[in-house]
This record gives structure tokens, sequence and C-alpha cells, in this order.
């Protein structure tokens, strides 16, 4: 069987050498997809990367895939809506804890169309979660023939 990814992923990422897993699962009520705490190996549900050791504490939150593949506005703030962000103790308690905060947008862009844009919405909600914005998109490789 093999397993269908998503052309379009949104996903929210906290970091920090502090940062201790449960104690976010516990703050959302929501299970990451993955986990670690500093020095320890780096957890995915259902398993355990081997031989891949955390250099920082991590949670990473990925929503359930949502059909709208032409908006990552609408992915983002669908996830940040199911975390009830941005809120005033999620934003005190990350400073308290000095705590990295990144939403990331995963775009496959395999037919070599142009990936989906953002708009100053979601610029605007990433900045009250006090958190970076990062793109990644696959291309496939360009021939030179």
């Amino acid at each position: 069987m093999s397993m269908t990814i998503p052309l379009r992923l949104v996903s929210l990422v906290l970091r920090g050498d502090t940062l201790d897993p449960a104690e976010w699962t516990t703050f959302f009520n929501k299970t990451p997809c993955s986990w670690a705490v500093k020095g320890q190996r780096i957890c995915r549900v259902g398993r355990t990367i081997e031989g891949t050791v955390s250099k920082t504490g991590l949670w990473v939150y990925c929503p359930e895939h949502r059909e709208d593949p032409k908006s990552m506005d609408f992915m983002v703030k669908s996830m940040l809506d199911e975390l009830s962000l941005p809120n005033d103790i999620f934003l005190k308690r990350k400073k308290y804890s000095s705590i990295q905060c990144e939403i990331s947008m995963y775009f496959d862009n395999h037919s070599g169309d142009n990936p989906p844009s953002y708009s100053s919405d979601t610029v605007k909600l990433a900045a009250e979660c006090s958190a970076k914005i990062k793109v990644d998109v696959w291309e496939p490789e360009q021939s030179g023939h």
C-alpha cells in the first residue's frame, strides 16, 4: 500500500532548548506529529526516529489535510483556529520559555506551476503569534537539455 503525500501542508513548529513537549501537548490539548526533548531521539506519531538526536526541544503540530489546495491562507487560519491562536497566554508562555515559533508551509510543485502565495492576513496572523513563516517548495530538477 503506497502512502499519498498531500501537495500542500501547513504545520506549527515550536523549538527551544528548554521546551518540554508534554507541556505544549497539554497546553494545546493536541497531539503533535513530531516532538523531542533536547538531547533525546526525535519521535513521530507511532515511532521513534532511529539515530536522530534532537539538538533542541521540538513540538510540531500537523493538522489533518484540508481540501482547499489553492489557499494556504485557509489552511494556516484553520490550523491556528484549531490551536486557539493567537492568544496572550501562549505569547507569555512562549516568551518566558524562550521558545521560537514557526508557521511552516510545504508545497509540492511537481507540475512546475508557481507555488501558492499567502496574503498579508497570514503575515499578520503569524506576527500576532510571534511566529516566523517558512515556505518549503519542492520542484522537479530542471533539465539542462
